[in-house]
């Protein structure tokens, strides 16, 4: 992939100030230094350092030459790069102690730019379908730039920036990726400056459908949405650093996203990237020279952790005992290196008590931190440690492959009082009654099914598109493996899996086992195989109200328009199909998920008593009338109504029969809060066991040996 930049150069004149200077003040500057610069210019140092084959067009001045010999010397293509008559455009930069800059700008050479440039860069450098052309607003020819490289095919990122009213008049329908800041996005969407970010960005979205939109928010971080999927966003906080000077900041973060892009990396762990440079550039002085190359990315916190464990078997206290958790850091560096930074800790619980404090780092890798505390009532106590920056901001480290989270030094855990006494509310009188309902639904629409083969990843498998007609609003749909090699006579066990809470393009599952049947059940009944606009626009009509799908408390209110209903009704219709299979064995039937897909695994195991197994993890939804119980609840939680009492893995825990294995229970994890998912196992009377791991959250699992304590029943 090859990337042209379009872009401005210009010799920057950097003037440390006590402050920005005011209208009629003169004022001292007290240091002075001069740079290679120009949005451009700093771009395609960026992207070259990050990797990336760039090319820049534009014009330099007589004065200019050595900005040239500058770029070439970074690996940057310069053919299209030209000398005009007219001095390079310069700029005017005041930095103030904090950081924070000030940029007056002279284009000079810059506005020499012209259409028949334009195509001369874009047929010289061969820009086609693939590559990506990148262009700022510090150059004249703007408009001939958005329409000539689109036409190539290319993706054409637009950095709008400087932001002027001449922008809106551009033919902006070129533009395949925006990249703005929150000042020239609001302006951008005709939104006022102050507005939220997240409204910015989907106002954005709404007034660009076709384009990829990247939000920068200084030290807010970044918000990504993209066209495929209109109805998720992706957020990242800022890295933790001393500002010295931002001049550059923004410029290195498109070169090293795009880059990143370039190589192939997935967007969340681009804007990683990206977001890791920008943090560089900012603790060092000037623009082009504070950009860094990948090998000065890694930090010393990159793989530290805090570990942290409770003095006794973490969910056998008795209340009112005191609980004594240990917290030390592993892989932390020297305590020079942790200077102005600082542990602070949240002790919240069941009981509503809140408890924080902090101690500096540097006296926690000399000694741990150790927190006593007690409930007084049987229940949680949730722990959190996290790691601070000398600018107050958690400090995060790297995205890993898979990561849907950022992850941060931090430790999250906690203990458990007596939660073999831990109850829900009451069920509601008719739950037996309603379900009882529901399955005559499904008796009353025949099981008819539609098999698509598709290519399969194994030979030793058959690989189908499934779709089965199913009461509600939409069938069921999913893709279903079956070994080659089975028949009436060769017959295998059928295992049925679910997904955690999403709105994605369902993926042909990996990896797929030879030895059994396998149904990989999409959630929402959507179609299989469409294009990105027909995801879009369905994910998008699953909003309520406001609300993402199943949050609704108007649907909610009445357990028949909640959206689970449909959902449920998938799930059974599914294994109502499964066992028509004649290469069923007849005796094996499997459900198994995480969070969302552990939920739905609850509601097939209690409405089919076929199921032979459940085996799930992190269980979603449990106990969601806790929060009027005066539980903890998660940060993210469906609000409360009765009706969704109907559908809450403690009330269909009663009515499992077969063997039940909670894989993991994080004592950490308030997505999925520990007080739940102890009445889920409460009110299981089948066989059952759970595995409570220390330290883990939703999505992370600590590296043994770890804490965890182990139960059956």
């Amino acid at each position: 992939m090859k990337i042209l930049n379009f872009g401005s150069v210009n010799i920057d004149n950097v003037y440390q100030v006590p402050h920005f200077l005011s209208p009629g003040e003169t004022l001292l500057s007290t240091d002075y230094a001069r740079f290679p610069g120009g949005k451009g210019f700093n771009q395609s140092v960026a992207l070259a350092r990050a990797g990336a084959e760039v090319h820049h067009a534009g014009h330099f001045g007589p004065d200019g030459a050595w900005l040239v010999d500058f770029l070439r010397t970074e690996g940057v293509h310069t053919d299209f790069l030209t000398l005009v008559d007219t001095p390079t455009g310069h700029a005017v930069i005041q930095v103030s102690p904090d950081g924070q800059n000030c940029i007056l700008i002279d284009s000079g050479a810059n506005k020499r730019l012209t259409r028949e440039d334009v195509q001369a860069a874009l047929q010289g450098v061969g820009i086609g379908p693939g590559d990506v052309v990148l262009l700022q607003n510090e150059t004249s020819a703007t408009a001939d730039i958005l329409r000539l490289a689109s036409a190539t095919g290319a993706t054409v990122a637009f950095n709008a920036a400087p932001m002027t009213p001449a922008v809106l008049d551009m033919p902006l329908d070129c533009v395949g990726l925006f990249i703005v800041n929150e000042l020239e996005g609001a302006a951008l969407a005709g939104l006022p400056s102050a507005s939220d970010g997240y409204a910015i960005l989907n106002a954005l979205r709404d007034r660009f459908p076709k384009a990829d939109i990247l939000l920068t928010l200084g030290a807010g971080g970044c918000l990504l949405g993209t066209r495929e999927e209109r109805q998720n966003s992706i957020a990242l906080p800022a890295r933790s650093v001393r500002a010295v000077d931002t001049t550059a900041a923004g410029d290195t973060f498109t070169g090293f996203y795009l880059a990143a892009r370039a190589e192939g990396l997935e967007p969340r762990l681009a804007l990683d990237r990206a977001t890791a440079a920008s943090a560089f550039c900012v603790s060092h002085a000037g623009a082009a020279p504070s950009i860094p190359r990948p090998s000065e990315l890694a930090t010393p916190w990159d793989s530290a952790t805090i570990r942290g464990a409770a003095d006794k078997d973490p969910v056998s206290y008795a209340v009112g005992e005191t609980m004594v958790f240990t917290l030390s850091f592993e892989n932390a560096p020297s305590a020079a290196d942790a200077e102005g930074y600082t542990v602070r800790w949240t002790r919240t619980g069941d009981d509503g008590v809140t408890e924080t404090g902090s101690i500096p780092a540097a006296d926690m890798i000399a000694a741990p931190l150790v927190i006593r505390t007690s409930i007084d009532r049987p229940g949680f106590v949730s722990i959190v440690a996290i790691l601070h920056g000398p600018d107050g901001h958690p400090v995060t480290k790297p995205i890993l492959t898979g990561q849907w989270w950022v992850p941060t030094v931090d430790f999250n855990g906690g203990a458990g009082a007596e939660i073999d006494k831990l109850r829900g509310v009451p069920e509601p009188e008719d739950f037996d009654a309603y379900w009882t309902r529901q399955k005559a639904r499904l008796a009353d629409v025949p099981i008819k099914a539609v098999r698509k083969p598709v290519p399969s990843p194994d030979p030793a498998l058959h690989l189908y598109e499934l779709t089965v007609d199913c009461p509600g609003p939409r069938p069921v749909t999913g893709y279903l493996a079956i070994p080659a090699d089975a028949s009436p006579e060769h017959r295998y066990p059928v295992h049925v899996s679910f997904h955690g809470y999403g709105m994605h393009k369902p993926a042909i599952p990996a990896p797929l086992q030879p030895d059994e049947i396998r149904l990989d059940i999409n959630a929402h009944g959507v179609e299989l195989g469409r294009e990105p606009d027909y995801y879009n626009a369905f994910f998008m009509g699953l909003f309520s109200n406001g609300y993402t799908y199943g949050f609704d408390p108007a649907q909610n209110r009445d357990p028949e328009t909640a959206y689970f209903n449909g959902m449920v009704l998938r799930v059974l219709r599914a294994l109502q199909y499964m066992k028509t299979l004649p290469e069923w064995n007849g005796r094996d039937l499997v459900a198994q998920g995480g969070s969302q897909g552990g939920l739905q695994s609850v509601w097939a195991s209690a409405l089919d008593h076929d199921i032979t197994e459940a085996q799930i993890h992190v269980p979603w939804c449990c106990d969601l009338a806790g929060i009027e119980a005066g539980r903890k609840a998660a940060p993210w939680h469906i609000p409360y109504v009765r009706g969704i009492d109907y559908f809450d893995p403690v009330n269909h825990a009663r009515r499992i029969r077969c063997p039940v294995t909670i894989l993991r229970a994080g004592l950490g994890d308030y997505t999925c809060p520990p007080s739940g998912i102890a009445i889920l196992y409460n009110n299981l009377a089948c066989p059952k066991s759970i595995r409570w791991v220390q330290g883990s959250t939703h999505g992370f699992i600590p590296s043994d040996p770890n804490q965890v304590a182990e139960r059956q029943g």
